[in-house]
């Protein structure tokens, strides 16, 4: 049997001290992907310079937000799966190896997620990290960067909505789970995510309003679905 290929997607914005760390996570990977593909989302840092490495596909846009981002690495992609990863955060040495296994194992599931752990970023000190939340215990994680999908399901649901800066996974998860689509969330680490000055959350603090509209957008869905 042809092992699936997979493309895995990164947009980036002002990731320049975390980005090769995030990058070596994923061509690093036991199982190999077979596209790499960064988006350089306006970043005003030296993050399209750290991007420039055997390997890695780089395309650049105007500061669009990360839905804009990653439609532009899935219209770009070729692998017959899907992995998507924040260029702040990493993965461990086999996320796409146990995560491909299960999608190969299970014909019943569309898309398999894993657990996320969190972590403070070394270069915070006490008195920063006194100020931040950082849970300790190990979280099921229905985030982008735990992701494994086929592409050819994602492109049934559709793209991420640009239209939300913030919450833009959530909404396009609900629409997902209203198309019928089966999830499993796997047992192992798949996400070590960092916690730092400039997470997305503290950065977009005026973006929370979007989260509302996500609300209204899932609500509206399901009350066409039962009227219809």
């Amino acid at each position: 049997m042809v092992e699936a290929s997979i493309s895995v997607i990164v947009p980036v914005y002002n990731g320049e001290p975390y980005l090769a760390e995030a990058l070596d996570s994923v061509l690093g990977q036991s199982r190999r992907p077979s596209q790499v593909v960064v988006i350089d989302d306006g970043s005003q840092d030296r993050s399209a310079n750290l991007a420039r490495r055997p390997g890695v596909e780089l395309l650049q846009q105007a500061n669009l937000g990360a839905a804009a981002a990653r439609n532009r690495g899935i219209e770009a992609a070729t692998g017959d799966l899907l992995a998507f990863l924040d260029a702040d955060d990493y993965w461990p040495l086999g996320k796409l190896e146990i995560q491909a296994r299960a999608l190969a194992e299970d014909s019943g599931i569309d898309m398999v997620f894993g657990q996320v752990r969190h972590f403070f970023s070394p270069e915070l000190d006490e008195g920063e990290r006194s100020k931040l939340q950082c849970p300790e215990e190990l979280m099921a994680g229905y985030v982008p960067g735990t992701l494994l999908i086929r592409r050819s399901t994602l492109l049934e649901v559709g793209l991420f909505s640009p239209e939300f800066r913030a919450g833009e996974f959530i909404e396009w998860f609900d629409r997902a789970q209203a198309r019928g689509l089966k999830s499993r969330v796997l047992p192992e680490t798949l996400l070590f995510r960092r916690i730092h000055r400039d997470n997305f959350g503290r950065r977009e603090k005026h973006r929370r309003q979007d989260y509302l509209k996500v609300v209204k957008a899932a609500l509206d869905r399901r009350r066409k679905t039962v009227q219809g």
